[in-house]
């Protein structure tokens, strides 16, 4: 059995001075009742220290320091270029793994063709062996910079809606905000006339973001899903789905995604911004 390594420390620094003090005590029942005594005490702290050390939850490794693993296409970066880099890989992959026993599962980005529903990734999904869907990646379709935001998820459409209906009544605290901003900026400089129109603007598209998510919208457009490569094939075949860019990933918490934005064919660009 092992002994942890608070114990260890425990012995180190209690033992000998309890060692030094036994070497001055004199013969006798003195030294009977002191030695009892103390081992009393040393039997309780090391049951306490022995249940605090197995109570504690082991440590989470988080990987290398600095090590972000990219998916996806980086501003200025080619869309046709990355789109046919994907499927070259994962033809590689389905081909290779074709008639293994056990088939390695990957992570990979699922850029969709369109911007989903619920509903709509729902179906995409559906009928997929052991598919696992992690992330979904969803913005407001709009000229304007919307928020793009990863929302976790495990069940499609369930916790899509439930993120939906959150990041509605997060926007509409966000309009009233903006709202409040622009009363309290009451000068006349030019400095505070484009003040109020950009919060005015930002209230604007957080009132569009409110409403689009309370109504379910069609926003999603990628999802971080975990499959074999014969089911990422099956599901790269799909009308709705634009490109599967798989990988192996040692620390998933790590990834970086960036799925190009369905109504953009050449070059990865932000929107226009809202500033």
């Amino acid at each position: 059995m092992r002994i942890p390594d608070p114990l260890k420390r425990l012995d180190a620094r209690i033992l000998p001075p309890i060692a030094a003090v036994f070497a001055r005590l004199g013969r006798g029942a003195r030294r009977v009742r002191i030695v009892r005594i103390a081992a009393v005490v040393i039997s309780l702290v090391v049951v306490l220290v022995a249940v605090y050390a197995a109570g504690r939850p082991g440590s989470r490794t988080y990987g290398p320091v600095g090590v972000v693993v990219k998916l996806g296409v980086p501003e200025g970066g080619s869309i046709p270029q990355y789109i046919a880099d994907s499927k070259a890989q994962l033809d590689q992959l389905v081909a290779s793994s074709a008639g293994a026993g056990k088939q390695t599962r990957y992570y990979a980005l699922v850029s969709m063709s369109t911007y989903l529903t619920p509903a709509a990734l729902a179906t995409t999904l559906d009928g997929l062996d052991r598919l696992q869907i992690t992330d979904t990646i969803m913005r407001v379709r709009s000229n304007q910079q919307t928020e793009i935001i990863q929302l976790p998820v495990t069940t499609v459409p369930d916790d899509v809606i439930q993120g939906m209906t959150k990041t509605a009544a997060r926007k509409q605290i966000e309009v009233a905000d903006d709202a409040e901003l622009q009363k309290k900026v009451t000068g006349s400089t030019v400095t505070d006339r484009m003040q109020r129109a950009q919060y005015k603007q930002e209230e604007a598209i957080a009132s569009l973001e409110a409403s689009s998510y309370r109504a379910l919208c069609p926003c999603v457009y990628a999802a971080v899903v975990y499959a074999t490569p014969a089911v990422l094939g099956v599901l790269a075949a799909r009308p709705e789905v634009r490109v599967v860019e798989a990988r192996q990933l040692n620390f998933p918490g790590l990834a970086v995604f960036l799925p190009p934005f369905p109504d953009q064919k050449a070059t990865a660009e932000p929107p226009p911004s809202s500033g």
